[in-house]
């Protein structure tokens, strides 16, 4: 019913809040996702995160209760939730750890509590470096990869997760001598075993730290796409074709990968036409100027596809053995660079062939002496 009435808020009235916030605010490449407006949905998050779950699990004792009680058997639910179903006794006498099933509900209730603080400092320090950044640059949208958040929501979810772990060990009242010896003892056997893990590990917290950020376009071993995805193992890449590979991370960063958007969104593209001798050069970079304006036009955040600072230019690039070779030089938005290279490519060749222009096939002179 709870579920059912939440469900009913968020398409009536949240949804409405939403929209009125997005037309309010700036936009941001992180206004999609779990928490992207915590400010509006905190309460409606903590009801969906910890409320529901928590009564559902509080309610299978509750009910039991209300059976047992209606037959005068409260004392079997007294014995069942509270003795140990777990009793561990050292040699000694001394306990070592005693589980009920009453503990065992405590622990699963902390774990949807610490679940939704998690999740709810990752939405609040994320808002608040978006809205730093925002104003200390000035832009309108913010894109993935010019935040480095990953290693900041990696490091809040192990603290808060390691605090959960460290009261279950006060709850169940584990000595932590016992917990010296069993470490003490797989020590030497988990570091041999899991040295390619903490490599790994290790790789990850310095590419997270500045190298690398979800949402970068990087180029390795001749593939290229978006980062989706930095784990402690591995980084996960959305290649061009719509594939997902995943690199390792100790092998990521041994390699001299590409990051293509780490300083800027542009990258460099030349495109090399081929002209006969005897062309007018003039003419033939004039041509090709003026009908590539057209593609000069803006994306669907409104950054510019050619970067204007540079813009296009033709220029002579070398003698052919068949031709003279000029090349269009000009700064591409990543995103955009296979699109417009096709596009570029098609206007270019329909404005030689337009204007009388010839593309030489090569060509070899052949002497036959006798």
């Amino acid at each position: 019913a709870i579920v059912h009435l939440l469900d009913l808020y968020r398409d009536t009235t949240l949804m409405k809040q939403i929209a009125e916030y997005k037309l309010k605010g700036s936009a941001s490449g992180f206004s999609s996702g779990p928490g992207a407006y915590f400010k509006l949905t905190w309460l409606y998050d903590f009801v969906r995160i910890t409320v529901v779950p928590v009564l559902a699990v509080i309610s299978v004792p509750f009910c039991m209760w209300l059976a047992l009680q209606g037959f005068d058997l409260s004392e079997i639910f007294q014995m069942v939730f509270t003795e140990p179903v777990i009793d561990f006794i050292g040699r000694d006498g001394s306990e070592i750890m005693r589980v009920s099933l009453r503990m065992l509900i405590v622990v699963v209730v902390l774990f949807f509590v610490f679940k939704y603080v998690s999740y709810a400092i990752k939405a609040i320090y994320r808002d608040a470096r978006l809205a730093k950044m925002q104003k200390a640059s000035g832009k309108k949208y913010i894109h993935t990869n010019e935040v480095n958040l990953t290693l900041a929501n990696n490091l809040i979810g192990i603290t808060v997760w390691g605090s959960y772990v460290i009261m279950l060990f006060w709850l169940f009242k584990i000595p932590t001598g016992a917990i010296s010896t069993v470490a003490a003892g797989l020590a030497a056997g988990l570091g041999l075993a899991m040295k390619d893990i903490l490599n790994n590990f290790i790789c990850s917290i310095q590419l997270m730290s500045g190298r690398l950020r979800v949402g970068d376009w990087v180029e390795c071993d001749d593939v290229r796409g978006q980062v989706t995805a930095i784990s402690y193992q591995s980084t996960q890449i959305e290649t061009i074709d719509g594939a997902v590979m995943s690199f390792l991370n100790a092998n990521l960063f041994n390699k001299n990968f590409k990051n293509l958007t780490r300083n800027n969104a542009y990258e460099f593209l030349k495109i090399v036409i081929n002209v006969e001798y005897g062309s007018d050069v003039e003419k033939v970079r004039n041509l090709v100027l003026e009908d590539l304006k057209q593609l000069q036009g803006k994306d669907k955040f409104g950054r510019e596809i050619v970067e204007q600072k540079y813009g296009v230019v033709v220029v002579f690039d070398s003698f052919g053995d068949s031709s003279v070779n000029l090349a269009v030089k000009q700064y591409i938005l990543v995103q955009e660079r296979y699109t417009y290279e096709a596009r570029a490519k098609e206007i270019i060749y329909n404005t030689l062939n337009a204007n009388g222009i010839t593309i030489p096939f090569p060509q070899s002179d052949v002497h036959i002496i006798q």
